[in-house]
Formats: C-alpha cells, sequence, structure tokens
C-alpha cells in the first residue's frame, strides 16, 4: 500500500504532464532521469516521489486505453 502524496507534488506532475505527457512512461528510472533534466536543484526524495507517482499515473492510464470494453453488457 503507498503513501498519500501531497498537493505539492500531485502539483508538479500536474504541470510536467500538461507540458507534454509523452516524454514520460511507466518506466519509474527513466522518469526519474527526466525529471533531473527538467529540475536538477530538486532533493533526491522529491525526484523520487514525482517519478513515482509519474509512473504510477503513465501505468493507470495505459490500463485503461488496453482495457477492452464489453458490448454485451457484461464485463469480462
Amino acid at each position: 500500500m503507498g503513501s498519500i502524496k501531497s498537493t505539492a507534488i500531485k502539483k508538479m506532475v500536474e504541470d510536467l504532464l500538461k507540458a507534454d505527457v509523452s516524454m514520460f512512461t511507466g518506466d519509474f528510472a527513466a522518469n526519474k532521469a527526466k525529471i533531473e533534466t527538467i529540475k536538477p536543484l530538486l532533493p533526491k526524495k522529491a525526484r523520487n516521489a514525482l517519478a513515482g507517482y509519474i509512473t504510477r499515473r503513465m501505468a493507470s492510464t495505459n490500463e485503461r486505453r488496453e482495457k477492452p470494453v464489453a458490448t454485451d453488457g457484461q464485463a469480462d
């Protein structure tokens, strides 16, 4: 079970995703490296929190896209 992210982390993630959502993926290490190039003065703990939250958001949006829509009214 994960921890609840602060409002500041959520706001920064929203701003980063609004800027360019295609820049981020479902890979934590890649997201962390991209955040480090965008915001190099952030502490390590903040970078990890941002990368983790972005990774979770990207994974959940990918799951929603890949989930098939039931046409007969029943879900699988």
